[in-house]
């Protein structure tokens, strides 16, 4: 499947999300990623799958984020290439602007999600629902960072923004 990497991401968000029920109607399945190749437990257990849209847009997200607080969530470990690695592009946001980026494309996620597991469960598919229910779980855990991160700040507009 072809992802737009350029442009604004609440663009890049619907075409993702239209790209990946396209997929599905097409060949009855979603791509997944595999997120945790391990057993992880504890507060955020991380998926052992996920639907491929869900990692972009969570990976989407992170980049984000990291250009809205100047440092990743915490929800990925980056190596020093990472932190080296020069897009080119010079990017800005504000951490109130991701806050309302983090809420709409969570919703459209979710809405999108919401459908995939009612598919999946009308046809009893459990590669679709597992990858879904994985990227709900990843979903989770990247909003569980950034509230962390919010009331870290002592922002508790952002909080309540977030939950």
């Amino acid at each position: 499947m072809e992802v737009i990497e350029d442009g604004n991401i609440m663009d890049r968000i619907p075409i993702l999300l239209q790209r990946d029920l396209e997929y599905y109607q097409k060949n009855q399945t979603v791509l997944s990623e595999t997120v945790c190749p391990g057993v992880v437990g504890g507060r955020l257990d991380f998926p052992r799958n996920a639907s491929f849209a869900a990692v972009k847009i969570v990976l989407w997200l992170e980049e984000e984020f990291s250009i809205a607080f100047q440092h990743g969530s915490g929800m990925f470990v980056m190596t020093e290439d990472d932190d080296n690695r020069d897009s080119g592009v010079a990017k800005t946001s504000d951490p109130d602007k991701f806050v309302q980026l983090a809420i709409k494309s969570s919703d459209l996620l979710l809405e999108h999600l919401h459908m995939l597991v009612q598919e999946a469960l009308d046809h009893a598919d459990l590669p679709v629902l597992t990858a879904t229910l994985g990227a709900a779980a990843l979903l989770k855990n990247s909003l569980f960072c950034y509230v962390q991160h919010a009331e870290d700040m002592g922002s508790p507009e952002r909080v309540s923004s977030l939950q």
